[in-house]
């Protein structure tokens, strides 16, 4: 896998193909390792990767690769339009009157330096990362080709992307590549929080008692993040939502502590707790 990757960061050392010059290598930005885990967090959580058909020529469909982030949090908002430059941002409300917001990345420029960076970061949707970064690479490769191979082979990564979302993403622990169990704990905690930034609830109430959630449909993921949060167990509610919860003070301080410098969303309540039951302070 690693040399896959490496094949697709050669990309930007081709000099030739002006197309790479005009619409990939203007859209580089750059984040540390432990930004791009946080955003990954935030994708398994509040995200989506997709391939959109928007038209088609004579024979061919057009498509557009899509990362979105999906969030209620302005501040994440705006530290998302503010590490992410080339983007775009909707809102809407909903019926709640909430008014949510979609951070859209679709450039394909914008869109293969995120994958790139992000994939193999992710855990839940590595899968479809990995396919989407793919189809990417083929796009900017073999751009305005009329090459019926090409544009089937495309076609079957639409098709394939499409289905593993609509099948939970076709996560299982044993085709997890691993990647936090080689990078050290950082990042993996950097990722922790962009998920519990996204699906996940820190409680904390009137009477001292705090615990934390992370919801999720997939058996899977859930025990994948049960295993790398320690003292957390699984339960199932009745509408087949996994939750992922840790009620154990002590590891719940020890977890956020961890997770503390690079948590956005629910920061405040995780200050709240270790200002009142710890000595380490914030």
């Amino acid at each position: 896998m690693k040399k896959v990757f490496h094949s697709l960061k050669d990309i930007y050392s081709i000099q030739k193909i002006s197309y790479i010059e005009k619409f990939l290598k203007p859209y580089k930005f750059k984040l540390s390792p432990n930004e791009w885990s946080y955003i990954a967090g935030l994708i398994d959580s509040d995200g989506s990767i997709s391939i959109n058909r928007f038209g088609r020529t004579k024979n061919f469909y057009k498509y557009r690769v899509q990362v979105e982030i999906c969030n209620s949090n302005r501040e994440l908002i705006e530290w998302l339009d503010k590490k992410i430059p080339f983007k775009n941002i909707r809102s809407y409300r909903r019926k709640n009157n909430r008014t949510m917001y979609v951070v859209n990345i679709y450039n394909i420029g914008s869109s293969f330096y995120t994958l790139l960076n992000v994939v193999e970061r992710l855990v839940l949707k590595y899968h479809v990362g990995f396919s989407a970064l793919e189809f990417c690479y083929y796009k900017i490769l073999f751009n305005r080709s009329h090459n019926i191979e090409i544009h089937n082979m495309l076609d079957a990564i639409y098709e394939k992307v499409k289905e593993l979302n609509r099948s939970n993403y076709g996560f299982s622990l044993e085709k997890y590549h691993g990647y936090y169990d080689g990078k050290g704990k950082t990042e993996l905690y950097a990722y922790l929080s962009g998920v519990i930034d996204g699906d996940g609830t820190i409680y904390y109430n009137n009477r001292n008692e705090f615990y934390i959630t992370i919801g999720t449909k997939n058996e899977e993921y859930a025990k994948w993040l049960s295993r790398h949060i320690i003292g957390s167990y699984i339960t199932k509610t009745k509408k087949s939502v996994y939750q992922v919860v840790l009620k154990n003070d002590i590891a719940i301080l020890q977890l956020l502590k961890r997770i503390y410098p690079f948590i956005i969303v629910k920061k405040e309540k995780a200050k709240k707790i270790l200002k009142n039951h710890t000595s380490w302070i914030p």
